[in-house]
């Protein structure tokens, strides 16, 4: 089996029949369709773990601006709730950023942050407000793709 060159654990791993293969980025190493998908579901899986976590903070209990950052403090909260041995690091990263990633793109928590005001912690005390860019989908998110 070839190994070296530019594609050689591709030509292995299709030789293999491992399905379709794509390089991660960061680490080199190949993931598969069925490895993505054994991830996703384990995300899926670990949602209701991370619900009843995150019912215990005000800020959701309706949908409000959320301070920029507050999934690095859910995360480290999640963290120190959850044994590693039940879910790891990674596991609860994961689950609490597709949890917040569903929880913005409810229209309740569009809408509230369209009004503008400002943007509130885990525990709904204020902290910065909604930039006037922001408001602007387009502009907001053409202004984080170059930095």
């Amino acid at each position: 089996m070839p190994m070296g060159g530019k594609g050689g654990m591709k030509s292995v791993i299709s030789t293999i029949g491992l399905g379709t293969v794509r390089s991660h980025p960061a680490v080199g190493m190949a993931v598969t369709n069925k490895r993505r998908k054994k991830m996703r579901q384990s995300t899926l899986d670990d949602l209701p773990v991370i619900w009843e976590l995150v019912t215990r903070f005000p800020l959701f209990s309706a949908p409000s601006p959320m301070k920029l950052g507050v999934n690095r403090e859910l995360q480290q909260f999640c963290r120190a709730a959850i044994p590693d041995d039940i879910m790891s690091r990674t596991r609860v990263r994961l689950a609490v950023n597709h949890f917040l990633s569903q929880w913005v793109r409810q229209p309740a928590y569009r809408s509230a942050l369209m009004t503008g005001g400002p943007r509130f912690d885990l525990w709904m005390k204020p902290c910065g407000g909604v930039l006037e860019e922001e408001l602007d989908a387009r502009k907001f998110f053409k202004k984080c793709s170059r930095l």
